[in-house]
């Protein structure tokens, strides 16, 4: 078996060897005769130079769409904090109008309602009152997780 496989590869040695002779003499024939090497070096030196600015742009480009898309994510971060905010005086407001109405101080039923469970029962309230806010909840929280998902990939990158 070892005896086949040496004489196979000699074989195969001696058909390689015979078609880059004839390579050689075909390159050696045709008008422009050789390559030049040194032409080719350029071309090389060339290809990487312009493949090493391509790569050194493309990395500048990740950076930038990193910090924009962590730029994006503090901002959406600032804005649902706002909103919040913004959900909490409505929240304080009514509970105000309606201790006012009920005859008792509105600091009092404010602190009541934000301080328990029942929280979320004012939440609700305010949200029966405004269907696009709990319509646009959905959209606005699916958003805000694939802004951090897409964030933690880049960071990862």
């Amino acid at each position: 078996m070892a005896e086949r496989l040496s004489q196979m590869a000699e074989q195969m040695q001696m058909f390689l060897t015979k078609q880059v002779d004839r390579l050689e003499k075909e390159i050696g024939a045709a008008p422009g005769g050789k390559p030049d090497f040194v032409e080719y070096q350029r071309l090389v030196e060339e290809f990487q130079e312009v493949r090493q600015a391509w790569e050194l742009e493309r990395d500048a480009e990740k950076d930038r769409l990193v910090m924009e898309s962590e730029r994006l994510v503090e901002a959406w971060k600032k804005l649902e904090a706002e909103q919040r905010e913004t959900l909490k005086q409505r929240v304080l407001r009514t509970a105000g109008g309606e201790a006012r109405v009920g005859g008792q101080g509105g600091g009092a039923l404010a602190s009541q309602r934000l301080a328990g469970p029942s929280n979320t029962v004012a939440v609700a309230d305010c949200d029966s009152r405004s269907p696009t806010s709990r319509n646009g909840q959905i959209p606005f929280q699916q958003l805000r997780r694939e802004m951090m998902e897409h964030a933690r990939q880049r960071r990862k990158r």
